[in-house]
């Protein structure tokens, strides 16, 4: 029976799931005499990617809530790693960026990292790149599904595969810029 959880399949959104619960445990464990933990440290690396920034901003690339996003910044500017900008149009609005000690606790923390990825690069041997595309689709298919294609039922349009892309590995910035892009076709196509 498809419903016995004995005979149950785990979905690959699980298998990530529980690789994701792993990862975690094992980056705090090798970052423990880095300046940040792991968490902080994927938030200051996306920060120091688009910054400056508004909170909004950060949090879609980031993918957490707005809430979260708050707590971040109280603790980036508790710790002296956060700047806060006025924008010039509407005063009641900021933008945020890493100040220098918030970049150079990311660099001392990269180091760090940069051992533990090149560790399990080098176990992946060969299969680096084919990781690397398959994780890339995965982001595409979660970002889609999150916002509601590929659903099933009579009256779903049958899914189609992702856009294909061969050139060189985008930035995430770009991967957004390029899904707006999509999103402005779509729109003006359908108009």
């Amino acid at each position: 029976m498809a419903d016995d959880p004995e005979v149950w399949q785990p979905t690959v959104v699980l298998e990530v799931y529980r690789l994701a619960d792993s990862l975690g445990p094992a980056m705090e464990r090798f970052l423990a005499d880095a300046p940040l933990g792991a968490a902080d440290f994927g938030a200051y690396a996306v920060l120091a990617q688009i910054q400056p920034c508004t909170p909004s901003a950060f949090a879609e690339q980031a993918g957490v809530a707005q809430s979260t996003v708050s707590a971040f910044i109280k603790r980036l500017a508790k710790r002296g790693h956060l700047e806060r900008t006025p924008m010039p149009t509407d005063r009641r609005s900021f933008r945020i960026a890493l100040t220098e000690g918030g970049l150079a606790a990311l660099r001392d923390t990269r180091v760090r990292y940069e051992v533990f990825g090149d560790r399990v690069e080098r176990l992946l041997g060969e299969n680096l790149e084919a990781v690397r595309g398959a994780l890339a689709l995965l982001d595409g298919a979660v970002r889609l599904a999150a916002a509601g294609h590929g659903t099933r039922g009579p009256e779903a349009p049958e899914t189609r595969q992702l856009l294909a892309y061969d050139g060189s590995p985008l930035s995430r910035s770009q991967e957004d810029e390029t899904r707006q892009f999509i999103g402005w076709l779509q729109h003006r196509d359908q108009s």
